[in-house]
């Protein structure tokens, strides 16, 4: 693999004197486009909190987090190699996001290369090449799998492929024994590509069009039987990943009840896809397409141009197999991800990074071919209006990265372009941590308008009127949440916490008796509530929290000390006292905490505060 990327970085055009200028235009545009991304945070609210922040077999190289790494499922992905290059960015960074960022952006610089690379040797045509690259590296589809940390697995499998196709390549077109270098270094390569995301699939097939398009009949030998080795890493890989989307929750029923409806659907979606690479305009980290069960004029048009599309290919494949080639990619990487296997979300912007390495290729010669035709004395303006039309693009992903700076500033684009019920819901999160209730609450109603059933915004919105003492509209929310959801354990500790506050205390222990039946460790839960609530200066909920846990919790030392720094703050200092003292009794033994603890100032001036230490 090190001897292949020499060949290419050292001698990576030779049928063009402008190749160093292609490849620093390429990588400065690059560095300009996404230099702004390193100053980003971990988008926590989606998966970088699963794969990274709280993820402990990425925190360095250890025999038991490799082990982790490939005995385990992660948000429904088996791609062991992707944990383990998380691993790489701890022990180089930490946990401090612009490092992990930067070898998304790295990575994603070299597929850009090695995809003008591969362009040049299968076109001889470095100004497609060129393009093509620009296209891939700079369309704003492309900032999801770049900016995103947890869409490392898109750009490390995308680099993998590369290596793999290259390497076949160099394997078909060599003589001797050393041509079985390469091919080993391929199947070693498409591995390495499986074990980062199981949409490398996609290369066997890519593999047996490049011999159909590239390789004279006579000249294939036992073509489809030196093909074997990749299809049955395929297969294994195929079922691998519908185990992990099974065991993450990712694969669902077909989208309006039947297989006839998902087609239907993914016939409007692909025209979507289509209209996204040409206009990239209100992209989103969430898309609602609509599902269609019956034929209309939407999906009439759609299955239209989609058998227009399949006899331009079956065209394009009798008189420039070369360039069928590229275009028939588009369906090959679109298919993983067709919904032939129903998953739960119908279309991203990251389902497009495969498919553009088609999608760049066959644009750029369409449209230099086009211009060429017009100006066939003048080929360097074809060239350069391609330019002014290409420009864009750069510019657009600069912008488009903006948006994934934080969750609160991607979520707050959702919400404005897509609001469905989950992106609400995680604003209304982001609203509640940051302190900012009314607004929280808002998001959550927002939700329950488009779903009036959902779970989390039901028990969010409960979570927020009981900070804000509106308890009447708490016990509304959680009595519909809990009849709708009866084994749901943290409603039933909301729900009981309410109805203690409003006097009811029947009931209140009623709920929180279910609660802990349901999940045993109820009293560390509803501790942890009291230091939420105390934060949000709504000291009723938190010392009726503090004294929830103690009556279901055990009586742990730490519930006492927690219901005395309440105490010490509200001016309750004989039960501060008292619950200091029950701590200490109990076997709380952090005397220097206590000392310096700023929440018992009141405490320390009293005579039995020195008593009880003592």
């Amino acid at each position: 693999m090190v001897s292949l990327l020499n060949r290419i970085f050292h001698k990576f055009d030779r049928h063009s004197n402008h190749a160093l200028l292609n490849v620093i235009l390429l990588l400065g545009i690059t560095a300009a486009v996404y230099y702004q991304s390193l100053g980003h945070q971990f988008i926590d609210k989606y998966d970088d909190k699963l794969y990274v922040i709280a993820n402990p077999a990425i925190r360095g190289f250890t025999l038991d987090h490799l082990r982790a790494a490939f005995t385990g499922y992660y948000v429904g992905n088996y791609a062991p190699l992707h944990i383990i290059s998380y691993m790489l960015d701890y022990s180089l960074w930490g946990l401090k996001p612009a490092g992990f960022i930067c070898s998304n952006i790295i990575l994603h610089a070299l597929n850009g290369l090695l995809y003008y690379h591969l362009l040049v040797r299968l076109t001889a045509n470095a100004r497609l090449a060129f393009f093509a690259a620009f296209i891939f590296l700079f369309h704003p589809v492309q900032v999801e799998s770049v900016v995103w940390i947890s869409e490392r697995k898109n750009v490390l499998a995308m680099f993998f492929l590369l290596v793999s196709l290259l390497s076949y390549i160099r394997y078909r077109n060599k003589n001797g024994s050393d041509r079985y270098s390469s091919y080993v270094l391929s199947i070693f390569a498409f591995s390495l590509a499986l074990l980062s995301k199981s949409i490398a699939v996609i290369l066997p097939p890519i593999l047996v069009l490049y011999d159909c398009c590239f390789v004279a009949r006579e000249n294939r030998g036992r073509w489809l039987l030196d093909k074997l080795p990749f299809v049955a890493a395929a297969a294994m890989t195929c079922f691998l990943a519908v185990k992990s989307q099974q065991y993450g929750g990712a694969i669902t029923s077909y989208h309006g009840g039947s297989a006839f409806a998902t087609f239907l659907t993914m016939l409007t979606v692909f025209m979507r896809y289509a209209g996204m690479f040409f206009w990239p305009t209100d992209l989103s980290l969430i898309y609602t397409p609509p599902i269609k069960t019956t034929i209309d004029g939407s999906v009439a048009v759609a299955g239209f141009l989609v058998i227009l599309s399949c006899f331009g290919l079956w065209c394009l494949f009798r008189k420039n197999r070369r360039m069928f080639f590229w275009a028939a990619i588009v369906p090959i990487a679109i298919l993983p991800v067709a919904q032939i296997v129903p998953l739960v979300s119908l279309m991203n912007d990251r389902y497009l990074y495969f498919p553009l390495l088609g999608c760049a290729a066959i644009f750029s010669w369409g449209a230099l071919l086009l211009f060429d035709r017009l100006l066939p004395r003048a080929t360097w303006a074809g060239t350069c209006l391609l330019c002014l039309i290409l420009l864009p693009l750069p510019v657009m992903s600069w912008q488009r990265s903006q948006v994934w700076h934080d969750s609160l500033a991607l979520v707050s684009d959702t919400v404005q372009k897509y609001p469905t019920a989950d992106a609400w819901v995680v604003f209304g999160d982001i609203m509640y941590s940051a302190g900012r209730f009314a607004e929280s609450a808002a998001a959550n109603e927002n939700a329950l308008l488009l779903v009036p059933d959902d779970r989390d915004a039901l028990n969010n919105l409960g979570d927020v009127y009981l900070i804000l003492g509106r308890y009447d509209h708490t016990v509304n929310n959680l009595e519909k949440l809990v009849s709708a959801n009866p084994g749901y354990a943290k409603g039933y500790r909301l729900l009981g916490l309410a109805y203690l506050l409003m006097g009811n205390a029947q009931d209140g222990k009623r709920a929180l008796s279910r609660s802990l039946q349901l999940e045993p460790d109820n009293g560390a839960m509803i501790n942890k509530y009291g230091h939420v609530y105390e934060r949000a200066g709504n000291f009723e909920v938190a010392l009726t929290c503090y004294q929830q846990a103690i009556a279901v919790g055990g009586e742990a030392p730490a519930y006492y000390y927690d219901l005395a720094r309440l105490d010490a703050i509200i001016g309750r200092r004989g039960e501060g006292l008292e619950n200091l003292g029950q701590a200490l009794r109990r076997g709380f033994k952090d005397t220097r905490q206590i000392l310096q603890d700023p929440a018992l100032d009141s405490l320390r001036s009293l005579p039995e505060f020195r008593k009880l230490l003592n």
